[in-house]
């Protein structure tokens, strides 16, 4: 919860207090957080819903954690992914 909160903060200073025209696609800082708040969005919601799961015993519930669960993984090591291409690529167009 305090990782979903932490993340809408950035995005919040992100926009807000920007004093200069920004391409926020093109800031590693924004996938990170972005992959970070999927995950941990995604995760909560599932977690919050495991008693009503567990207690019906309902076997398409398991299925149903297990995909949501790979499904955030997925989003968040693409999100790492795009976010370690841009920090690469920001470190070869500085470079003289």
């Amino acid at each position: 919860m305090i990782i979903i909160v932490l993340s809408g903060l950035y995005y919040h200073e992100l926009l807000r207090y920007s004093h200069e025209r920004l391409s926020i696609i093109q800031l590693p800082g924004f996938w990170l957080n972005t992959g970070l708040l999927f995950f941990c969005l995604l995760n909560f919601l599932v977690y919050s819903s495991f008693a009503y799961g567990a207690y019906n015993n309902d076997y398409s519930y398991f299925i149903m954690f297990a995909s949501i669960s790979n499904i955030a993984i997925a989003i968040l090591y693409s999100c790492l992914a795009i976010c370690f291409f841009k920090v690469n690529n920001q470190k070869l167009n500085t470079t003289p």
